[in-house]
């Protein structure tokens, strides 16, 4: 299955799902700068949405990607406004992830919801990374 068919049954986002084929967290199979899923695979799929929801409720630092493109002229100050967190405190570089150019926002998360994170992500056509290991 193409990763537009899997985003709609799935109701992922297609960056979340290029991700995580590129990170190996899910079976992918590539054809040219396409990834495809097996369709015994989608049940995976819920799984890692399930995981990404409930990790995202705990996380410590925040790193959002974001299209290069996205509009956006201000990374830093839309993450401090979403957050809470100083300006100051957030650090935005550029990188490319499976072909895509993305800036890339990272800071101290304090303690509560993450929520507005989520929601901020998704204004911003972007995806909140989370990282599996805790520091």
């Amino acid at each position: 299955m193409s990763l537009e068919a899997v985003a709609l049954r799935t109701s992922q986002p297609i960056r979340r799902l290029r991700e995580w084929c590129a990170t190996g967290r899910l079976a992918c199979q590539r054809f040219g700068s396409e990834w495809s899923i097996e369709r015994s695979d989608i049940a995976r799929v819920f799984d890692l949405a399930t995981d990404h929801a409930r990790r995202a409720r705990t996380i410590r630092h925040g790193v959002l990607a974001v299209p290069a493109n996205n509009g956006t002229d201000d990374l830093q100050l839309a993450v401090s406004q979403g957050t809470g967190v100083l300006r100051a405190n957030i650090a935005v570089d550029r990188m490319v992830i499976d072909g895509e150019d993305l800036e890339v926002a990272t800071w101290e998360h304090p303690a509560g919801s993450t929520t507005d994170l989520l929601a901020l992500a998704d204004d911003l056509g972007g995806e909140l990374l989370i990282d599996d290991e805790e520091r």
